[in-house]
Protein backbone atom coordinates (compact mmCIF):
# COMPACT_ATOMS: atom_id res chain seq x y z
CA UNK A 1 0.00 0.00 0.00
CA UNK A 2 1.16 3.37 -0.64
CA UNK A 3 2.33 5.11 2.50
CA UNK A 4 2.68 2.10 4.83
CA UNK A 5 5.76 0.73 6.01
CA UNK A 6 5.86 -2.91 5.17
CA UNK A 7 8.91 -3.28 6.78
CA UNK A 8 8.04 -2.09 10.20
CA UNK A 9 4.82 -4.25 9.87
CA UNK A 10 6.70 -7.72 9.71
CA UNK A 11 8.38 -6.70 12.87
CA UNK A 12 5.48 -6.52 15.07
CA UNK A 13 4.79 -10.16 17.30
CA UNK A 14 1.75 -10.86 19.18
CA UNK A 15 2.01 -12.69 21.82
CA UNK A 16 -0.86 -14.21 24.14
CA UNK A 17 -0.34 -14.65 28.23
CA UNK A 18 -2.29 -17.45 29.88
CA UNK A 19 -3.12 -18.07 33.22
CA UNK A 20 -3.01 -21.57 35.01
CA UNK A 21 -6.14 -23.08 33.64
CA UNK A 22 -4.60 -21.76 29.91
CA UNK A 23 -7.30 -18.91 28.95
CA UNK A 24 -5.41 -16.33 27.27
CA UNK A 25 -5.67 -13.28 29.70
CA UNK A 26 -3.67 -10.31 27.89
CA UNK A 27 -2.66 -10.22 24.45
CA UNK A 28 1.13 -8.08 24.15
CA UNK A 29 2.06 -5.98 20.78
CA UNK A 30 5.83 -6.41 20.58
CA UNK A 31 7.99 -4.25 18.50
CA UNK A 32 11.87 -3.89 18.31
CA UNK A 33 12.99 -0.72 19.76
CA UNK A 34 15.12 1.88 17.76
CA UNK A 35 15.41 4.72 20.03
CA UNK A 36 17.88 3.01 22.30
CA UNK A 37 21.34 4.71 23.27
CA UNK A 38 22.64 5.97 20.45
CA UNK A 39 19.51 5.29 18.25
CA UNK A 40 21.29 1.18 17.79
CA UNK A 41 18.19 0.53 20.04
CA UNK A 42 18.30 -3.29 20.93
CA UNK A 43 15.43 -4.07 22.98
CA UNK A 44 11.92 -4.56 22.45
CA UNK A 45 8.89 -2.56 23.18
CA UNK A 46 5.70 -4.42 24.31
CA UNK A 47 1.96 -3.06 25.20
CA UNK A 48 -1.04 -4.73 26.49
CA UNK A 49 -3.10 -4.31 24.07
CA UNK A 50 -6.40 -6.11 25.17
CA UNK A 51 -7.11 -8.38 28.35
CA UNK A 52 -9.42 -10.68 29.75
CA UNK A 53 -10.74 -12.20 33.22
CA UNK A 54 -12.82 -15.75 33.71
CA UNK A 55 -14.87 -17.11 36.12
CA UNK A 56 -13.02 -21.03 37.67
CA UNK A 57 -14.79 -22.72 34.77
CA UNK A 58 -13.37 -20.60 31.71
CA UNK A 59 -16.23 -18.55 31.33
CA UNK A 60 -15.50 -14.73 30.33
CA UNK A 61 -16.06 -12.13 32.81
CA UNK A 62 -14.74 -9.03 31.51
CA UNK A 63 -12.74 -8.05 28.19
CA UNK A 64 -11.07 -4.66 27.53
CA UNK A 65 -9.59 -3.86 24.34
CA UNK A 66 -7.12 -1.15 25.14
CA UNK A 67 -5.74 -0.79 21.41
CA UNK A 68 -6.59 -1.90 17.90
CA UNK A 69 -5.57 -5.50 17.22
CA UNK A 70 -6.00 -8.29 15.33
CA UNK A 71 -9.31 -10.43 16.02
CA UNK A 72 -8.29 -13.20 18.08
CA UNK A 73 -9.73 -16.75 18.40
CA UNK A 74 -8.55 -19.98 20.57
CA UNK A 75 -11.19 -22.30 20.49
CA UNK A 76 -13.21 -23.48 23.91
CA UNK A 77 -12.20 -25.13 26.96
CA UNK A 78 -14.01 -28.05 27.84
CA UNK A 79 -14.41 -30.16 31.18
CA UNK A 80 -13.74 -33.87 30.84
CA UNK A 81 -16.36 -36.09 32.76
CA UNK A 82 -18.97 -33.38 33.39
Amino acid sequence: MPGSNAAADRTVAWLTLQDGGGDIVALVKTTPNTSGAGGRGGGFDSFVVAQWTYDPYGGMLTSESLAAHPPLHAGQRRISGA
